[in-house]
């Protein structure tokens, strides 16, 4: 089973880790143009917030989003906020 966890970055973004390695970095200050993901939007915003470290549960949904991130697969956001994996 893969290892997940979610790493916030001192003044950053969250990092999605999969068994060791950065596959993804989620917005955290709101700024991004590219929701979800960061664009740099908080070193020009004055975004500030301290680290934190999350292991995710096996099975979780985060945990089968960041597998399939990890595996290549296509992750698709609906208009009513549902994530497909397809």
């Amino acid at each position: 089973m893969s290892e997940v966890v979610v790493k916030s970055t001192e003044n950053g973004p969250n990092l999605v880790i999969v068994n060791g390695k950065v596959v993804q970095a989620w917005c955290r200050c709101g700024g991004s143009t590219l929701m979800p993901f960061c664009d740099g939007s908080h070193k020009r915003n004055g975004f500030v917030a301290k680290t934190h470290e999350v292991k995710v549960r096996q099975s979780s949904l985060l945990w089968r989003i960041a597998n399939a991130v990890a595996g290549r697969r296509m992750l698709v956001l609906t208009k009513n906020g549902l994530v497909l994996i397809v």
